[in-house]
């Protein structure tokens, strides 16, 4: 499992589980909804109304998929009628096996040239070709495989179809081939085949959250799943902002941020042990997502209530002396985060000065019995001489 560390900057401003889960939500009339495949890709990401908060979903049995994000050599190229692209790379050992497979909707949507890929020897010689195959694009991408050639070339032409010569012309019509549009060249080597590309890859689903104050912190968690699930938060481009897997408490996870200037969260699940988002996982079942606006927390809130003043003395002091009893009394309250205001990592004496400093300056009120703090304090030496020792 991952732990996560919250920084001192997100305890400033407020964005903690515990400051999160005692000062609630905002006031929006929260809409739940199902999930609605297809969802699989940040691309293809289910779009929210603005008044939904929380959705139903569930990971189903994944599929069966290539790997694109690592070929061992990418072409990029353009189709225009009556013409044929060239590709050429070197420097390979001869007779290494290979698979090269094209994208001819390398920018999403369905619409792509009907491509013909052939592959040449170093005298210009056709040794072998595919007309469909790929597994990307949309189904009239071409695929083949082949071996490197004896000078360690590879070498590629692309054309659209009918042109099984690679002249530019159909062959049928003797006029010039009509496909037109960009595609991408992938190659991988030491693979025989394009079955050998593919794998089981586990589901995952994609949202996009809106209609939330931009500017104002956020929780987004799972609140309860069938599985181990893993929370993504993604930026606009589909990049991993933050990932948890289990913050929220035993596997459920839990992020907290601050709402982007459009008012929209864009969250991912899947599961673990995908921590990277590559579908890494081969678990199942439903589970409950949901987003919430919080208030900003106030460090020395030490009794939850959403302001720094006299009542959070005795609290304070009840988490100087017995930190166990300060949980029972404050079970959704961490001590640390709330009152650590030297940025330790620890709740002890060195925090009492700068607690009644605050709390003076909370409005201008004076402290209330300050002496106890002190005296609490001198009788934390050990924390102390453990402190100085380091």
């Amino acid at each position: 499992m991952i732990d996560r560390m919250i920084s001192r900057t997100s305890v400033a401003r407020g964005i903690t589980l515990a400051s999160a889960l005692a000062l609630g939500a905002s006031s929006i009339r929260a809409e739940t909804v199902s999930e609605q495949e297809d969802n699989d890709a940040h691309v293809i990401r289910q779009l929210l109304g603005p008044t939904v908060r929380t959705v139903t979903g569930e990971l189903g049995d994944g599929d069966r998929l290539i790997d694109v994000r690592s070929p061992d050599e990418a072409f990029s190229g353009s189709l225009t009628s009556g013409l044929v692209t060239q590709h050429t790379r070197t420097g390979f050992p001869p007779g290494t096996p290979y698979v090269a497979i094209i994208d001819n909707t390398p920018f999403g949507g369905n619409f792509g040239p009907d491509t013909m890929l052939g592959s040449f020897t170093e005298f210009g010689q056709l040794v072998a070709f595919g007309d469909d195959g790929s597994p990307l694009g949309n189904g009239y991408a071409s695929a083949l495989s082949d071996i490197v050639n004896d000078d360690g070339s590879m070498r590629f032409r692309v054309t659209g179809y009918g042109d099984f010569n690679f002249d530019g012309f159909d062959d049928d019509f003797d006029f010039p081939h009509l496909e037109e549009g960009p595609y991408q060249l992938y190659v991988y080597m030491g693979v025989d085949s394009v079955d050998d590309l593919q794998d089981d890859v586990g589901d995952v689903d994609h949202f996009a959250f809106s209609g939330l104050t931009p500017g104002a912190n956020f929780i987004a968690r799972i609140t309860d799943a069938q599985f181990d699930p893993m929370l993504f938060w993604m930026d606009d481009q589909g990049g991993i902002i933050e990932s948890d897997d289990d913050d929220g408490g035993g596997v459920l996870p839990l992020l907290a941020g601050i709402v982007p200037d459009d008012g929209r969260v864009n969250l991912a699940v899947s599961a673990f042990p995908d921590l990277d988002l590559r579908r890494d996982h081969n678990e199942t079942g439903a589970y409950t997502l949901t987003i919430e606006e919080v208030s900003a927390a106030v460090l020395g809130d030490m009794n939850g209530d959403g302001v720094l003043d006299a009542f959070d003395v005795a609290p304070f002091e009840l988490a100087l002396a017995d930190a166990a009893a300060y949980a029972a009394a404050y079970p959704n309250l961490d001590p640390v985060e709330q009152g650590d205001f030297d940025g330790s990592g620890a709740l002890d004496a060195f925090d009492v000065a700068p607690f009644e400093a605050a709390l003076a300056g909370a409005g201008g009120m004076s402290v209330p019995e300050p002496a106890s703090l002190y005296l609490l304090a001198a009788g934390m030496g050990v924390l102390l001489r453990r402190r100085a020792e380091r």
